[in-house]
């Protein structure tokens, strides 16, 4: 992993790559997240293609990053694999959790009937509590 990190920042240090690498990472980390869930679903290209009503050669062409996609057709990517679609402006104000985090934050949801955010404030506050404490 450590050779890929390298490659990477070598690889930023080319202005025109690094430009377009920024231009495309937000489509790059919308296909990475569809391929996490199509995983965890056991869904095949084929399939995905299928239940959207695409031919599968236009949806390889949109995993592979090489068919830019309309609003549109990331909803219906979204609404296939049971997912909500999330657009933002100001992507720093938003954390994307691991499934396995996303996974006991459900269940303490579901223990404590607080709601998600009102844990993760919870979480912060107590962790601002030892930090003080620690100075």
């Amino acid at each position: 992993m450590a050779r890929l990190k390298d490659l990477k920042e070598r690889l930023m240090k080319n202005k025109d790559f690094a430009m377009l690498y920024e231009a495309k990472k937000p489509l790059m980390d919308f296909l990475n997240d569809v391929i996490d869930m199509m995983n965890e679903k056991g869904i095949s290209q084929a399939e995905l293609a299928e239940k959207i009503g695409i031919q599968r050669s236009n949806m390889s062409r949109i995993m592979s990053g090489k068919q830019n996609l309309t609003y549109e057709m990331m909803k219906k990517i979204s609404d296939a694999l049971g997912a909500d679609l999330l657009v933002a402006l100001n992507k720093g104000q938003f954390v994307k959790l691991s499934r396995r985090a996303q996974v006991t934050l459900e269940k303490i949801v579901e223990q404590t009937r607080l709601d998600e955010e009102e844990i993760l404030e919870g979480l912060l506050a107590f962790y601002d509590y030892i930090l003080s404490k620690t100075v």
